[in-house]
């Protein structure tokens, strides 16, 4: 699969949980795209803000019901994310149409060791 990445805002690392969670949402997000969405390309954008860290991944593929709970629930991937991300005081948005493509929109507060808003090191 052809992936687009952009990145912005970035400087430093994050905690490693934030690191981690956003490895495995992109990891799952592509595997989803790979799987069901019957296309060949993606793209992944971040952007890091004093307090918060912005994930999208999105496709142009065949899309879904995002305002049907059963699909959600049925998707182990989409309900890991979303169970990831609420772990750390996040919010998934998931924007989706038949026909449409998906948007994932993941909002993660940055915490450094301490728990406090911030990067580490």
């Amino acid at each position: 699969m052809r992936v687009a990445f952009a990145a912005s805002g970035c400087q430093g690392r994050f905690s490693p949980a934030t690191e981690i969670a956003v490895y495995r949402i992109v990891q799952e997000g592509l595997t989803n795209i790979a799987r069901h969405a019957g296309v060949g390309s993606a793209s992944v954008q971040i952007l890091a803000s004093e307090q918060t860290l912005s994930l999208k991944i999105e496709d142009a593929g065949c899309g879904f019901d995002a305002t049907n709970p059963w699909i959600i629930g049925k998707s182990s991937g989409l309900f890991g994310i979303r169970e990831r991300i609420r772990s750390l005081g996040g919010h998934l948005t998931i924007d989706s149409m038949p026909g449409h493509g998906t948007r994932l929109i993941a909002e993660l507060p940055i915490r450094n060791e301490g728990g406090e808003a911030g990067k580490t090191g």
